[in-house]
This record gives structure tokens, C-alpha cells and sequence, in this order.
């Protein structure tokens, strides 16, 4: 399968989050393809086996130098420094994304403060909420494009991506005796497995696992 451009993992993020989700019980809850999924916050052994893999791949990649013996690649800190050179200020973004946040925490008291009898301007309101969402987001996905070759968020998406692997369940039901039995089984067996996913799921699993830890 040929890698997804950014723009398109920004699409089918946008397409699948926003379908209907729940949080239930330390677990997230979302609908991809029409199919029930579900994230549940890691286990003990999860997370140290995650912690493990970032560790060993941050010293793998810090390590790592070209034919000349010259380090490869980069740290955060020098990787900011450089494009700051090239006039690619991430600083100013993260501004620039900070500011949108706060405009809508104030579209948000604005929409609070509303009765149920102005629904012209609660329409306005929600267009522009969603107006500046979709501007924060794209600061975002454009500084995290930015800094991805950094050693630090290399090990880190790996991070992520290994808890998603073993985090991942799919619903199901299975008729027993005319009782209706509810199953929830692991998507991918394996780290390995998950890392060979050809669909967006793997993607949107990612994306529902990073806002479940940071919701709670």
C-alpha cells in the first residue's frame, strides 16, 4: 500500500474522530468502516514495554551515523534551531495554535451564555468553533510534519503506536443458544502485525489512543 500523505491522514482523522464516540470506564469508543472499536487505557506491562521499545530506539537512533561516521540524525532542540534558519519558525507557530485555543475558549463561554431561543446565532457560534478547530488542527499536523524527524518524536510514535497495537479491540456479537453474547477481541495479535495494517484503522486507533491518555 503507498504511503498516506499527510493532508489524507488529516482527512480520514477528521472523518472517523468525529463519528460518534464514548468514554466508558477508562475505555474510548469509536466507529470506523461501520465497525465498533474500542480503546482501553494500558496496563502496567503495556506501558513498560512501550517505555522499553521508545528507550531502545531513541539510543538506537542517537547512535546511528552516516558512510563519513557523522550522526545522522537529530535531537529536538538542534532540529528547531535549523529550520528556524530556513525560516520556519515553530515557536511562532505554537503561538500562533496557543492563540486559536484561546479564542475558543471564548466562542465557547460566548456559546455557554446562549438561550435555547437564539439559534441563529448558536448556528454561528458553532460554524466559527469549528472554523477555528480546523485552523488549530492544521498548525498542528503542519509543526508535528516539522518535527517528526527528531529523534525524541520518532521513539515517541513508536511509544504510541506499540500501546495502540495491544490497546485495539473490535466488537462483536455471537449467538448462543438464541442468547446474544457481546465480544470484545484484540484487532492486531501483535506489534508486528499492527505495524503491517494496509487500512486507516491503524491511524484513527493512534489518534483515539493519544486523546483517551490526554482526556484523562
Amino acid at each position: 500500500m503507498e504511503p498516506l500523505k499527510l493532508q489524507e491522514i488529516f482527512d480520514e482523522l477528521q472523518k472517523d474522530i468525529t463519528s460518534p464516540e464514548l468514554v466508558q470506564d477508562n475505555k474510548q469508543i469509536f466507529i470506523h468502516k461501520e465497525d465498533v472499536y474500542r480503546i482501553a487505557m494500558p496496563n502496567q506491562k503495556a506501558l513498560s514495554d512501550a517505555n522499553k521499545l521508545r528507550n531502545q530506539i531513541f539510543v538506537k537512533l542517537l547512535r546511528e551515523k552516516d558512510e563519513d561516521g557523522k550522526l545522522k540524525n537529530v535531537v529536538l532542540k538542534t532540529l528547531i534551531e535549523d529550520l528556524k534558519l530556513s525560516n520556519i519558525d515553530i515557536e511562532a507557530m505554537q503561538a500562533e495554535a496557543d492563540k486559536l485555543e484561546e479564542e475558543l475558549v471564548q466562542v465557547y463561554l460566548s456559546l455557554a451564555k446562549k438561550k435555547d431561543s437564539e439559534q441563529t446565532q448558536i448556528e454561528k457560534l458553532k460554524i466559527q468553533l469549528e472554523d477555528i478547530k480546523q485552523e488549530r488542527l492544521k498548525i498542528i499536523i503542519e509543526k508535528a510534519g516539522y518535527l517528526a524527524p527528531a529523534i525524541e518524536n520518532q521513539a515517541q510514535e513508536e511509544y504510541y503506536r506499540c500501546l495502540t497495537a495491544v490497546c485495539t479491540e473490535k466488537y462483536s456479537e455471537e449467538k448462543v443458544k438464541e442468547e446474544t453474547i457481546e465480544k470484545w477481541s484484540k484487532v492486531w495479535t501483535s506489534f508486528e502485525e499492527y505495524q503491517k495494517e494496509e487500512s486507516t484503522l491503524h491511524y484513527i486507533a493512534l489518534g483515539n489512543l493519544t486523546e483517551l491518555l490526554l482526556n484523562m
